[in-house]
């Protein structure tokens, strides 16, 4: 940001993002976790939309392996 800087407080409310996965556990992992390093607190939920139970606990062992680097 060529020559824009700005500070958030210690504070700030956290950014809401909600994703909606359907079947697609890398590519959710993959946007869940570039939310992660960022000067914005975030707060990140997702919603499954009826995924083949396989591919939602691979989402899920996914996301919990974010969770430490969080």
């Amino acid at each position: 940001m060529d020559g824009l800087s700005f500070s958030v407080p210690d504070n700030a409310t956290p950014l809401r993002v909600v994703i909606v996965h359907w079947n697609q556990p890398e590519d959710c992992i993959r946007t869940v976790a570039r939310f992660g390093d960022r000067e914005v607190p975030v707060r990140v939920s997702v919603v499954d939309n009826a995924s083949d139970p396989g591919r939602l606990a691979e989402l899920r062992k996914g996301l919990d392996g974010l969770r430490a680097d969080w």
